[in-house]
């Protein structure tokens, strides 16, 4: 399994990337989707498997087993957009899915609004923005 991959593979169906430890770890957004903390042991395993199954349909070598399945469960607010600013005096906060490519950019606005001059273009992702409709 060494190998497998060199870099990130985003297919449809499945994100993939290389493991530390020489392993893979998968993903699917929609299998993501029916995973919560309520979920049984048992459909984390299956889960598991079908994770696998779309691996070895995109990558037709690979002889991989599983070594272990792990739900992590992300914070993402309900409306699915970033949550960036002050929660109160003293409580920054900055939840967002895209952290990795964000975060140079993120971080100058986030130092700078720390700094005391706010920024216009984190105005629509502030922790006190309108509650998001629901879907009709």
């Amino acid at each position: 399994m060494h190998g497998a991959l060199n870099g990130l593979v985003h297919a449809p169906g499945l994100s993939a990337r290389p493991a530390e430890n020489g392993g893979l770890v998968l993903e699917a957004d929609d299998l993501d989707a029916g995973i919560d903390e309520s979920a049984s042991p048992a459909l984390i395993q299956a889960v598991g498997g079908e994770l696998l199954a779309r691996a070895r349909a995109l990558v037709p070598t690979l002889t991989a087993t599983i070594a272990e399945v792990r739900r992590c469960v992300r914070p993402l607010p309900v409306d699915g957009y970033p949550l960036i600013g002050f929660q109160r005096p003293g409580l920054y906060t900055a939840v967002t899915h895209s952290g990795i490519t964000l975060a140079p950019h993120l971080a100058a606005l986030i130092a700078q609004e720390i700094a005391g001059r706010p920024s216009p273009a984190l105005a629509p992702y502030r922790p006190d923005r309108a509650a998001p409709h629901p879907e009709l």
